[in-house]
């Protein structure tokens, strides 16, 4: 199984960037392969490519939603690997501590959702 950790990105500090997704890494089993964003891509055009091959190369799409940085800045990146990975029937796992996420109209009816990692991770793995 190959795991995509998605989440927000830009105007995000390096921890969190990086200690969600090193906290999930560190407690999944060790035959799952994790698949993370490579944001020190130039162009666009770069980025664009290679969220659209890590959503399509996975089989489900982790995406964590944080309501501090969705109140700083919705993460459009993650809501287009959300939506992707449903267009492709991939499992998604949608996480977020924001409820507006868990009710918003369209959010509601895509994948299994959870309001924080601990709880997803003992869920899914």
């Amino acid at each position: 199984m190959i795991v995509y950790l998605a989440g927000p990105i830009e105007q995000c500090s390096e921890d969190e960037v990086h200690l969600w997704r090193n906290y999930v890494s560190e407690h999944i089993p060790i035959d799952i392969a994790v698949l993370e964003p490579r944001y020190d891509l130039g162009s666009a055009g770069e980025i664009f490519h290679n969220t659209k091959q890590n959503v399509e190369r996975c089989d489900m799409v982790f995406a964590y939603l944080p309501k501090g940085v969705n109140d700083r800045r919705p993460s459009y990146g993650t809501i287009f690997e959300i939506s992707y990975g449903h267009a492709l029937n991939k499992e998604i796992v949608i996480i977020s501590d924001d409820e507006f996420v868990h009710n918003h109209p369209v959010m509601k009816g895509v994948g299994s959702h959870f309001n924080c990692l601990d709880n997803a991770i003992r869920y899914l793995f």
